[in-house]
């Protein structure tokens, strides 16, 4: 009975069983604790009072509320340094996983890291995560020169820099993992030795960042990505978004093994044809260099999830054979009809967002890439939206090639080139069997406008259903409803013509169709 009751605390008498845990254990609960909430827990006991500081993640953020009034860097200082004096001052022999300490880029606590960071040092500390960002929703000057023991410290496994200015060339980052420049700018030799210092670096993450030599507006500044000096590398992003400098930036990508590629706003050159990792491809507003790529044989990415082409993207050279079967995102936007061939049946878990904007070629021909690409992509879920309607002087409509079936067709309609539809749209149905017809915009969200649906509506409707021969293919037509989108029940209901029309209706709309199968025809004439 005495050491049953010895077993007891004080609080109702129930046993204290988590402070009896080892110590390890401990600390790996209060890994998943925030600061505030692991450094509540000392006023549980004595056995607790000091277990918060040796938790295996400590975040110091000056941003936090916890620091807020007139004296923030005051108390944000005062509580690093308390923190780090009693880390020493204790002789702590346990290891902490992770500290992360995130400043205000207009701070003057950032010239404390000069001392900071070597007292990180000399602690049991496996990895240091250094923060330097705005004020949420605010914008700040640069930071001229950070100090010198930043670019030094061998904890520093993540670096995030906003607004910050970079000129000291000596830099060793030897245990480096992830880098993240946002708003930097940097001389090209200093780019050069971040890229050379990080051997373990997998993570390379650039947004809007300029160099200082850039006032010969004819330099290209390129950013190379080796295969020896970046063999761990698994993830590259590159955002530019300056539209009109995109041809003096340059990315050049050497490395095969990355498992996801971002890149926005700049000259591209990819070298390679098997991407064994590569998970994420996203490629915006680029201009493809012709030399990327070997366009003699096919491109193998086994692992290959998510593909994104968007913006004018300068390829017109490009014909791009993949081998992608795990393939579920498919995301292109750009004025031409890709030339893009799947040399393997992609998933039928596949989505395909298809958005054209204009005809660059004669509608023969651009008919024909059409129904090319919809076929290579035949079996994945397609939502294909024409933004603008296509100027269609001449009838034109593709023969002996059976339609391919879209989900979802997105088209524009205005009322004052309504003469080209017709054939516009005969054309676009003998390449495809829409199930569902919107108007363009409600791929992406709400219509551009209420009148601009009811007029595509009423405008299909008399098309599809004349028996004047107008509509080419009306024999292979089986059912065709409108759709109204109750805002009540959330959910779609058959509606008539009349109703949609009315100048008080304000109702999402749709078209639905129903396809006769037919028969495949190997026959490749157009008419």
């Amino acid at each position: 009975m005495e050491n049953a009751a010895a077993q007891k605390v004080e609080d109702g008498g129930r046993t204290d069983r988590i402070s009896k845990l080892p110590k390890d254990i401990l600390y790996h609960i209060l890994y998943f604790m925030s600061k505030n909430e692991a450094a509540r827990t000392c006023v549980l006991s004595k056995s607790w009072r000091r277990v918060w500081i040796n938790r295996l993640k400590l975040t110091f953020d000056e941003r936090s509320s916890s620091f807020d009034g007139p004296h923030r860097t005051r108390l944000f200082v005062s509580s690093v340094n308390e923190a780090l004096q009693s880390y020493l001052d204790n002789h702590n022999i346990h290891r902490i996983e992770e500290f992360h300490l995130i400043l205000m880029n207009n701070s003057e606590s950032i010239l404390l890291l000069e001392k900071w960071i070597p007292m990180l040092d000399a602690t049991p500390i496996r990895e240091l995560c250094l923060w330097i960002l705005p004020k949420l929703g605010r914008k700040f000057p640069y930071v001229d020169d950070l100090p010198s023991a930043v670019f030094k410290s061998e904890r520093l496994a993540r670096l995030c820099l906003y607004r910050c200015k970079l000129s000291l060339e000596k830099i060793h980052f030897a245990r480096l993992d992830r880098l993240r420049l946002s708003y930097v700018k940097f001389t090209e030799r200093v780019f050069e030795n971040i890229a050379s210092s990080c051997p373990l670096i997998t993570t390379m993450w650039f947004k809007e960042c300029t160099w200082f030599e850039e006032c010969d507006d004819e330099e290209v500044k390129t950013i190379t990505l080796e295969k020896k000096l970046h063999k761990n590398l698994k993830h590259f992003t590159f955002i530019n978004d300056r539209a009109h400098r995109m041809d003096k930036r340059r990315v050049e990508i050497h490395v095969t093994t990355l498992e996801t590629i971002h890149v926005h706003g700049c000259t591209v050159q990819i070298h390679g044809n098997k991407f064994r990792n590569l998970k994420e491809l996203s490629l915006g507003v680029v201009i493809l260099l012709r030399e990327s790529f070997d366009f003699s044989s096919r491109h193998e990415f086994p692992v290959l999830t998510s593909l994104r082409l968007h913006g004018t993207l300068r390829w017109e050279y490009l014909n791009l054979r993949m081998n992608a079967p795990e393939l579920t995102s498919i995301r292109y936007a750009a004025q031409i009809v890709p030339a893009i061939t799947f040399t393997s049946p992609i998933s039928s878990r596949c989505t395909s967002d298809i958005v054209i904007f204009r005809m660059q070629t004669d509608p023969v021909s651009w008919l024909l890439d059409l129904h090319a690409f919809l076929q290579t992509i035949s079996r994945s879920e397609i939502r294909l939206c024409m933004c603008n309607v296509l100027e269609f002087v001449e009838r034109v409509f593709v023969e002996n090639k059976p339609p391919v079936v879209v989900q979802v067709l997105g088209l524009s309609f205005m009322k004052n080139r309504s003469y080209y539809f017709p054939s516009f749209l005969n054309g676009m149905f003998s390449v495809c069997s829409p199930m569902i017809i919107v108007q363009e915009s409600f791929i992406e969200g709400e219509a551009k406008s209420e009148r601009d649906q009811k007029e595509l509506v009423k405008f299909l409707w008399e098309f599809l259903t004349k028996r004047d021969g107008t509509f080419r293919r009306k024999q292979d037509l089986e059912g065709l409803w409108i759709d109204r989108f109750d805002t009540n029940g959330q959910h779609w209901k058959r509606a008539l013509l009349s109703e949609c029309v009315l100048p008080e209706s304000k109702n999402r709309l749709r078209l639905r169709l129903k396809w006769r199968e037919r028969k495949a025809n190997c026959d490749d004439s157009t008419s």
